[in-house]
């Protein structure tokens, strides 16, 4: 008896060494992810790629915001490969910050665009991410609403898988662009995980 149940043993730590193998390193286990953001995913036959985006996902207003001006944040983040099914991790991958605000443009010059991420106190330097789109709109004046400006600004910056695994998997990230200090709350978090989760071999 004793020698079955060391015969059993064996089997059982050898079979869970197999399985440890078989995972993949770095990889996000698919679960369920609690978060309110909305992930599309679309192929498109014309050029045969399939596109998966974090669509644009808001933070929470500034602390810093006093009386009427906001300054409002999000985050959108996607990757694209080729064919309906993923055969190899995406080369790259695109993360987007989205500045929707009343205090005049932020990001209007190459020195004001540095990305630094804070994952768990690790401070990482991203460099310059590129001003993909700038734009300044009205909101309408009357009697009872005085005019006002509001400037929306869009940035992007190129990760790899390896760079989006290390953000997904911190517990408390920042981003820094120039003076904004972004937190990424524990739903943000969630939302970056089940995107990552889906580059899954």
């Amino acid at each position: 008896m004793k020698h079955v149940r060391i015969i059993l043993l064996a089997l059982l730590a050898s079979s869970l060494s197999i399985l440890c193998l078989a995972q993949q390193p770095g990889e996000i286990a698919k679960r369920k992810f609690k978060h309110r953001g909305q992930i599309d995913s679309s192929y498109d036959a014309s050029s045969n790629k399939t596109t998966v985006v974090l669509n644009p996902y808001q933070i929470s207003a500034n602390a810093a915001d006093e009386g009427e001006t906001k300054e409002y944040f999000s985050i959108m983040c996607g990757f694209i490969y080729q064919g309906r099914t993923m055969t190899d991790y995406p080369e790259t991958i695109e993360f987007h910050i989205i500045s929707d605000g009343t205090r005049g443009f932020k990001f209007d010059d190459d020195k004001k665009r540095t990305l630094t991420i804070e994952i768990d106190g690790e401070r990482i330097r991203l460099g310059t991410m590129t001003l993909v789109r700038s734009k300044h709109f009205a909101f309408g004046s009357s009697p009872v609403n005085r005019f006002r400006n509001g400037y929306l600004e869009e940035l992007s910056i190129i990760l790899t898988y390896q760079g989006l695994l290390k953000i997904a998997e911190g517990k408390k990230v920042w981003l820094f662009v120039a003076q904004h200090k972004i937190d990424l709350d524990h739903e943000h978090m969630e939302a970056l995980r089940d995107l990552a989760s889906r580059i899954n071999l």
